[in-house]
């Protein structure tokens, strides 16, 4: 069985971590790897207009393409037997995005629609976002979660000058709910008076909420970006929790980052978060009250929470992965 993998792999975004992880764990088979164009400014051209061409010099048993992105061209060439990984539709769905990236997701939808031979699903709430929005085949969906290097992501010992913190990582989208951060960090400042929030990502939403907040001040933030793995397990390893309020997530790799490296996550009851964290790190949405208890009391040992993180491997991953390849096949 031989597979062309069409993805980009250079970068930290989650797309491009899953993408580079998986083809390295795909490598007992026959596989070439294909880079997506990318030299056409804006890259959205790329996206729109010339991966038609990549793809049609595809030559093998399998295609896999490792993002519903990839999906996104006016025409798609006919190709037996695609393969394509669907992290998210929040584009295509009302109130996610602007016009254009919104115009960009219906394409992919379209494609995926009537070219996906097989579609990978990250989570569960990824598929029931397919089957409730889109006319994918529910048989065509398969559900492979995403891996976590559990050797880069370990428990590591070592002082961090912010004293006694609370970890956020991630960008600031209005599903990541930014606000709900703020509030459940003003209540534990009650209870903490000298804790800080490290942010680990972009920073101006969160800046422009602490500005509006009677509570938390510039002084009880940290910004860190363009930090290396090595940082951010430092990071992870030494947190109080992570912090993690999102009302809605493809999958959500911070969590299964932060439990390799030993330390709780705290998350509102809802998928995929759920699918992933014990009930212990759970609240109901909403409750920013439980939401900062939980995330003051103890929570799970080191132990525990490389236990949870230790059924995401990567090896797991490509192995359910090749299953999806032979059924597709069959």
């Amino acid at each position: 069985m031989r597979i062309d993998f069409f993805a980009e792999t250079e970068g930290v975004s989650g797309i491009k971590i899953y993408s580079r992880n998986l083809l390295k764990y795909l490598k007992d088979q026959e596989i070439g790897h294909i880079m997506p164009p990318d030299a056409a400014k804006p890259w959205l051209v790329n996206r729109i207009f010339l991966d038609f061409f990549a793809l049609r010099k595809v030559d093998a048993d399998i295609v896999h393409l490792a993002s519903q992105d990839l999906l996104s061209g006016i025409v798609v060439p006919e190709i037996n037997n695609m393969v394509v990984t669907v992290h998210d539709i929040f584009p295509y769905l009302d109130g996610y995005a602007g016009p254009f990236y919104s115009w960009m997701a219906r394409n992919y939808v379209k494609n995926l629609e009537r070219n996906a031979d097989k579609v990978i699903a990250i989570s569960e709430a990824t598929k029931e976002q397919l089957e409730e929005n889109t006319e994918v085949e529910t048989q065509k969906i398969e559900v492979v979660y995403q891996g976590v290097d559990l050797e880069l992501f370990r428990p590591v010992e070592e002082e961090i000058d912010y004293g006694e913190y609370f970890l956020h990582v991630g960008h600031e989208l209005d599903r990541k709910n930014m606000d709900g951060l703020i509030k459940v960090f003003e209540k534990i400042k009650e209870e903490k008076p000298e804790a800080k929030l490290v942010r680990v990502g972009n920073k101006d939403r969160t800046r422009k909420l602490i500005e509006n907040s009677d509570i938390v001040d510039s002084t009880d933030v940290v910004y860190e970006e363009g930090i290396d793995s090595d940082r951010l397990v430092k990071l992870y390893s030494n947190a109080e929790k992570l912090l993690f309020p999102s009302e809605a997530e493809g999958f959500g790799r911070p969590m299964i980052e932060s439990l390799a490296c030993g330390t709780s996550v705290v998350a509102f009851d809802r998928k995929p978060m759920n699918e992933v964290l014990p009930e212990l790190m759970l609240v109901e949405w909403g409750d920013t009250e439980s939401f900062a208890q939980k995330a003051i009391e103890p929570l799970e040992s080191p132990e525990a929470c490389r236990e949870i993180a230790g059924k995401y491997s990567w090896e797991t991953t490509a192995d359910q992965t090749k299953e999806v390849y032979k059924k597709c096949l069959n």
